[in-house]
């Protein structure tokens, strides 16, 4: 049983859907999205977010046992020409039986390493609801 952080990829997409609809379902005050607006969406649109080609606007990364995801966080990179030096922190989430392990804590180092990767970006912004 190892832990590995990594980036996600369109092959994740059930998994990660899973875990962000429980995310929105079981703490619906800690996000933006509910879980009615999300369940709706197709899978495409889940596995659009976690492409990881050079264009991708978004990267995913996740905490991952045994196959199983542990916690996701996410950075989308902003694509306006003024604004495109920032970027967002975004869906993190650590399901409670996952908690107090360190995974939030090297969740947010991956996010942050993959923003340091781009020399474009200078800020990461985190919004807390």
């Amino acid at each position: 049983m190892t832990l590995t952080y990594r980036r996600l990829t369109p092959t994740d997409a059930v998994a990660y859907r899973a875990l962000m609809l429980e995310a929105y379902d079981r703490h619906p005050d800690a996000f933006t999205s509910d879980v009615k607006e999300r369940e709706t969406l197709p899978g495409e649109w889940w596995e659009n977010r976690l492409d990881n080609s050079n264009a991708s606007t978004e990267a995913v990364f996740a905490a991952v046992e045994d196959n199983k995801l542990l916690g996701v966080a996410g950075l989308s990179v902003e694509t306006r020409n003024k604004a495109r030096h920032k970027s967002t922190l975004f869906g993190m989430y650590v399901p409670q039986a996952h908690r107090n392990r360190g995974i939030g804590y090297q969740l947010m180092c991956s996010v942050l390493e993959h923003a340091r990767s781009r020399p474009e970006l200078l800020v990461v912004q985190l919004t807390v609801t």
